[in-house]
């Protein structure tokens, strides 16, 4: 019943974190590295955790996740002066403050709304990924908003829930996905400076299957 609102909400996540991590016109190289370093951090920091909770921290896995994340921090130390392991561990490096998840998000879409490309505003974006967080975590109200009390085929003293779900709902799902995921690969072609050519014929046959949808 969920699994669209699941997915979209897993593709806004991935490309908000680029978006942060490639920053905005004017950010010097060292900022965007300290970016990218902390997500790679996070990224061994969660590694190790995940290997330690599921086998132990005596398997040769975690002790291995383990190494690759104390080498990382040391390395991103090394490299930043003036850098802790504590601030690191803490997700500060150069300045920069990883954000969480949602903080992302919203950022993501200032970014867009401010350039003109989204049809979906930073405020509404709050809204938009507390109902997609709620649908994931999840919470009563998501699914409630999808049933519908009737009476039962067989006993007019009996009521049922049943399931309404549109397909124009799950359709507006999907737009928000494929709009992220648009977004993303725009900014990213455009940060390193690619060729527009392959990005142009996926744009002309996104605009096909979904006219109006991006600017």
């Amino acid at each position: 019943m969920f699994s669209p609102g699941m997915l979209v909400r897993g593709v806004i996540e991935c490309a908000a974190r680029v978006f942060w991590v490639l920053g905005v016109p004017g950010d010097s190289p060292e900022q965007v590295l300290a970016r990218a370093y902390l997500e790679e951090l996070l990224s061994a920091e969660e590694a190790k955790k995940a290997a330690g909770r599921m086998g132990g921290k005596e398997t040769g896995i975690y002790k291995q996740q383990l190494k690759a994340y104390t080498d990382m921090r040391a390395e991103i130390v090394g490299r930043f002066g003036g850098a802790t392991k504590e601030d690191v561990g803490k997700g500060l490096l150069c300045g920069q403050t990883r954000p969480k998840p949602h903080e992302a998000v919203i950022d993501m879409y200032a970014l867009l709304e401010k350039t003109g490309v989204s049809t979906v505003t930073s405020e509404a974006s709050k809204g938009m990924y507390d109902y997609l967080s709620n649908v994931t975590h999840p919470t009563l109200y998501p699914t409630r908003q999808l049933t519908q009390w009737v009476t039962h085929p067989d006993d007019p003293n009996e009521v049922v829930a049943q399931l309404s779900l549109e397909v124009s709902s799950v359709e507006r799902e999907v737009v928000v996905a494929m709009q992220a995921y648009f977004h993303v690969i725009s900014y990213v072609t455009s940060f390193y400076g690619w060729g527009t050519e392959v990005f142009d014929k996926l744009q002309a046959e996104w605009k096909k299957v979904l006219p109006g949808t991006f600017r």
